[in-house]
């Protein structure tokens, strides 16, 4: 049979803090104490270990920490009367905290839930978010005061169309708000009804930033029409509205590459343009051009060549196959966490077998061929073949040697 755990004065603090973990949200709203059990030995047990039973006897009757230690006698027939620790009471909030080492946080949730009550009553209606309260208590209080001062005006003002730069509160600025957009959204998702959007300038009711994109002009007549210019980041409203007619757009996923891709006539590149898939059919001169996709063959790639392809059909992928994959197999890596879960119709389907075969470990544990590891030369036959031609160099034109090739990696 098992013998009863006896609790000392040091494991005692596990159970308050348990207990205070448990109640501290309630405590708030309604302070109250708590009893901790310190076990209940019998006769048999004494003597069994007559010295742990000792030692625990010992260290209650020298208990000098918060709250009363409440005893019970007990009639043992060969031992005679015991008076035996029985309970650690503990009448407030405060000592349950002392105890279970916690009374810095209790007095920090404590202070914050009077600031906090203070400034909006409607709160003591409800049990206190202690994740929103911590992330108030870290802040000195000079800044618990703005961060109430910001929250009243965004209240007030749920749809300014301001910046964070233009909002007219003492000792708020754009690095301020920016650093703190944890508490200032949990605290505009309390007391503000929902639904809540979940974009945290949308939720202020700020100005969006304008979305940007960057693209590069491969081909010399299209950028004569611009000025020259080759690498472009610019807001998407300004790129939808520059007059380029491109007749094909080769999407690429990583800027290295991008930016090592050799002049074509008729092509602009957008490179690293990631999940933002959405954004790229909102410029009109992408709708009219044959779109080429180029990712990393991985999982993650081939779902944002899914993706892409629900905004733009007429997209077609290159070196996006089992065949590229296998072309490489000293050059393959490890995907750290797969994407998984997702309805992947508008994927062929040649591509849809790949990515359920990266997904399933056909060829190994989290296969993955990053865009900047496939063999240059090969990459360049691949654009060859669905895009337009390459600008030849002057030294080509000469019949000079071509450039060396590029290695991204």
């Amino acid at each position: 049979m098992n013998r009863p755990v006896l609790p000392l004065p040091t494991d005692v603090v596990v159970l308050a803090q348990r207990r205070y973990t448990r109640d501290v949200a309630m405590w708030l709203r309604a302070p109250a104490g708590c009893a901790l059990s310190l076990g209940s030995p019998r006769e048999a047990d004494a003597r069994a270990d007559p010295a742990a039973f000792a030692q625990w006897l010992n260290a209650w009757s020298t208990w000098s920490g918060p709250g009363r230690v409440v005893r019970e006698s007990a009639r043992w027939r060969g031992l005679g009367t015991q008076d035996l620790p029985s309970q650690l009471v503990l009448d407030a909030p405060a000592d349950v905290a002392a105890v279970a080492q916690m009374d810095t946080d209790w007095a920090a949730l404590c202070s914050v839930d009077t600031l906090l009550c203070g400034t909006w009553p409607a709160l003591r209606a409800e049990l206190p978010p202690l994740p929103a309260w911590r992330a108030v208590a870290v802040l000195p209080a000079v800044e618990r005061r703005q961060l109430i001062a910001l929250v009243s005006w965004l209240l007030a003002h749920p749809d300014s169309g301001l910046s964070p730069r233009e909002v007219p509160v003492e000792g708020i600025d754009t690095k301020w708000i920016e650093s703190r957009t944890d508490v200032i959204a949990r605290m505009l998702r309390l007391l503000r009804p929902g639904p809540h959007p979940s974009d945290f300038r949308a939720l202020c009711g700020f100005r969006a930033d304008p979305v940007r994109l960057r693209i590069r002009v491969l081909c010399p007549a299209l950028r004569a029409q611009l000025g020259g210019l080759r690498d472009i980041e610019a807001p998407l409203t300004e790129l939808a509205a520059m007059p380029l007619r491109p007749d094909a757009v080769l999407v690429v996923e990583n800027l290295a590459t991008g930016l090592a891709l050799a002049d074509r006539h008729g092509v602009v590149a957008v490179p690293r343009l990631g999940y933002a898939i959405s954004q790229l059919g909102q410029l009109p001169w992408v709708a009219h051009a044959s779109v080429v996709y180029w990712g990393d063959l991985d999982t993650h790639g081939l779902t944002m060549l899914g993706r892409t392809r629900t905004h733009l059909p007429q997209l077609t992928s290159v070196l996006m196959d089992e065949a590229t994959l296998l072309a490489h197999p000293t050059q393959w890596g490890v995907e750290g966490s797969q994407a998984l879960g997702e309805s992947y119709g508008a994927l062929t389907a040649a591509e849809l077998d790949l990515l359920v075969g990266l997904q399933q470990g056909r060829w190994g544990d989290r296969v993955r061929l990053e865009q900047e590891r496939v063999h240059w030369p090969t990459a360049e036959a691949a654009l060859d073949a669905v895009l337009p031609p390459r600008v030849s160099t002057p030294a080509e034109q000469r019949g000079a040697a071509p450039h060396p090739t590029i290695h991204t990696r």
